[in-house]
């Protein structure tokens, strides 16, 4: 099996790319989840802190979109 060998410039572009990277998927998960929160928002007519509230007193409704929001 044959090593592949990296001068230090080309491991810190590896990693900063890599981290760049991974930074672009975290940004686009979290805009995703905030889409779906004002989403749930909207379509319950309350704030993710109010349902939260509610569920954790078990107040929430028993709808299987909400519970599965909860999880």
């Amino acid at each position: 099996m044959q090593t592949i060998q990296f001068e230090d410039e080309q491991r810190v572009y590896l990693v900063e790319n890599a981290i760049t990277r991974e930074c672009c998927l975290i940004q686009s998960g979290i805009g995703i989840t905030q889409r779906n929160l004002e989403s749930f928002g909207t379509k319950y007519r309350m704030t993710s802190e109010e349902f939260y509230k509610k569920y954790q007193k078990g107040e929430a409704d028993d709808d299987l979109e909400i519970m599965h929001s909860a999880s």
